[in-house]
């Protein structure tokens, strides 16, 4: 169900001219509809997903029709604190008259006959066929995703296999049911794979002294199940399919994922997490030119075009070495004026990166006041820079915890990606020329050793 909710909150553009859409009414048979949305969409559409207009047990939308015939119903549930979702397939556009019901904790979605004429009884009886395929598999996600994550630890080899047999089987019922279209059995069969593939991983979290294989319980390596375009339907897939790519070299990972996916998009998204967690992960103190070297090397080496992306970027984050200065990138301070480190030219200066939305950066702030206020060192300044998107929730946030002092804003988060803090909060010291002195400087909750630190530089 969170492959599909999580497609839901994508932000998706509106992508040239609508299709021709449809008029949808989805009837609700449910007691309790409190705080429920439902969102019917087209998995392979390009529109913005709006949740459908109720009228009391009624929901309707226009409905763009897909172009393979893969749809995805969302119900939510506010009032429960829930999420339910099914993929449907329908040979053409959505039928206008539908029925909802929530069976054993799964939406099932039923096609209600356009009128009492026996042929759209009949139509409406082979799609039902169709869609009861599917919720039954549904029904076995269901029960085995909660499974899963609460009886793992008790879990034996035996279980996991039973888990992952009862996948094969009801995938089996999905693609011998008549009417159920090639896209329909594609699309599920990635799916399927995915569902097997938390299954394992769920289990080995908790067997780590005895963890399984996974290309030897699936049968299988991830590229041979999602080396299509279908698996980019799928949220989430890049991160499974990267982590099936065998441990080494930057190099040696990209070859293999250049070898093993012919789906251009999607060799060049797992491609593309591969060279950010490199990029993320990488030590700029240690090496600058050894990273680029290596990025280069991988380049010339796989022939991918999509690595060029990823050397501009690690070129960008140059101002992480140290004796850098300052990143280039738009300031504001609390008065809404623009602002640049140079102001402070002659001062050491310590900065806290954080955001309104951070735990452990809200933590923190007590302990920066009190450090800020027990210094006795003139050569040092302060500098709070939040990463907040908006200001609003900065402002909010600066108040509540009555936040002084040089309270700065970046909004376009450039600074954190030229600086390559990929976590908050993190603290820098920059020395009396704008360089980079500290790149990971300890945290204020550190007491003296960091008021020790701040009170030598002169």
């Amino acid at each position: 169900m969170k492959y599909y909710f999580a497609t839901l909150l994508l932000a998706l553009s509106l992508v040239g001219a609508k299709a021709q859409q449809n008029q949808v009414k989805l009837h609700v048979e449910a007691a309790d509809t409190a705080g429920m949305q439902v969102y019917l969409y087209a998995i392979d559409g390009d529109d913005q997903y709006e949740p459908m207009a109720q009228e009391g047990l009624t929901l309707k939308q226009e409905i763009a029709p897909s172009k393979q015939g893969l749809y995805s119903l969302v119900y939510v549930s506010t009032a429960k604190q829930a999420q339910y979702s099914t993929p449907l397939y329908f040979d053409g556009a959505v039928p206008s008259e539908l029925s909802l019901q929530m069976t054993d904790g799964c939406p099932q979605v039923t096609v209600l006959p356009a009128s009492k004429k026996k042929a759209d009884k009949v139509r409406a009886d082979e799609q039902n066929e169709v869609l009861a395929a599917i919720h039954a598999y549904n029904q076995v996600y269901f029960r085995q995703s909660q499974d899963v994550w609460t009886k793992a630890p008790s879990m034996t080899p035996d279980d996991l296999r039973q888990m992952l047999k009862a996948y094969d089987e009801a995938l089996a019922n999905v693609n011998g049911t008549a009417g159920m279209g090639e896209p329909m059995k594609a699309y599920m069969d990635v799916w399927n794979y995915l569902l097997k593939n938390e299954v394992v991983t769920v289990y080995n979290r908790s067997h780590k002294d005895a963890s399984l294989d996974m290309k030897a319980e699936l049968g299988c390596e991830a590229a041979q199940k999602l080396d299509t375009p279908m698996a980019l339907l799928h949220n989430g897939v890049t991160n499974t399919a990267l982590q099936d790519v065998p441990r080494g070299t930057l190099e040696s990972r990209l070859s293999y994922i250049s070898s093993h996916y012919k789906t251009e998009t999607m060799r060049d998204n797992i491609a593309g997490s591969a060279l950010s967690a490199f990029i993320r992960s990488y030590n700029f103190e240690k090496g600058y030119q050894d990273g680029l070297a290596m990025l280069e090397a991988a380049r010339q080496k796989t022939g991918m075009e999509i690595v060029d992306t990823y050397i501009a970027k690690f070129k960008e984050r140059v101002s992480a070495i140290p004796g850098a200065a300052f990143p280039d990138v738009a300031l504001i301070d609390a008065d809404g004026n623009a602002v640049s480190l140079s102001k402070f030219k002659g001062k050491y200066v310590y900065i806290d990166l954080w955001a309104s939305w951070c735990v452990p950066c809200i933590k923190e702030v007590p302990y920066l006041q009190e450090l800020e206020k027990q210094l006795q060192n003139p050569n040092v300044v302060f500098v709070s820079i939040s990463t907040d998107s908006t200001e609003k929730p900065w402002r909010s946030r600066m108040e509540q915890q009555k936040m002084h002092g040089n309270q700065w804003l970046n909004t376009d988060g450039k600074l954190c990606d030229r600086l390559n803090v990929s976590g908050i909060p993190h603290f820098l010291i920059y020395d009396k020329e704008g360089h980079l002195l500290v790149y990971d400087a300890p945290r204020p909750s550190t007491g003296e050793q960091m008021k020790k630190m701040l009170e030598e530089l002169k």
